[in-house]
């Protein structure tokens, strides 16, 4: 992980929960019982209906990807992935869309590092991605 959501994930699945008509306090037990990280998962894990998992999943992207600041990176991370590059290609497998992902490296100056970035929008699970 480059950076910390953890937080503004929550926020973001709170809302989305609310607007939907199923408000909720996700806390980090949610996450952390989560068998495999994605916002599918999570809606699930927090009440919202089968009907409406796409919606909520869809309704979260597109908060992350209109954030206006970047996230910050987690202290160290830049150097890490400096170093890691000068080793071989990198890339990154994710839960959240390529281009949300693109824009934030883009905003760190890191984006010239990652010859690949694998969002949910390629079909497959993570382990089959990579």
């Amino acid at each position: 992980m480059l950076a910390d959501t953890r937080a503004v994930m929550l926020r973001f699945a709170g809302e989305v929960c609310a607007e939907l008509g199923y408000p909720c306090q996700p806390t980090p037990a949610d996450l952390e019982a989560l068998d495999a990280m994605s916002f599918d998962n999570l809606g699930r894990r927090l009440g919202v209906p089968d009907e409406l998992v796409a919606e909520f999943t869809r309704r979260n992207m597109d908060r992350f990807a209109g954030l206006s600041d970047p996230l910050p990176l987690f202290p160290g991370m830049a150097q890490v992935v400096m170093e890691i590059s000068r080793r071989g290609p990198i890339g990154i497998v994710t839960g959240n869309t390529s281009r949300a992902v693109r824009k934030f490296l883009v905003r760190h100056g890191l984006a010239a590092l990652f010859q690949v970035i694998l969002g949910l929008e390629e079909p497959g699970a993570r382990a089959e991605k990579i």
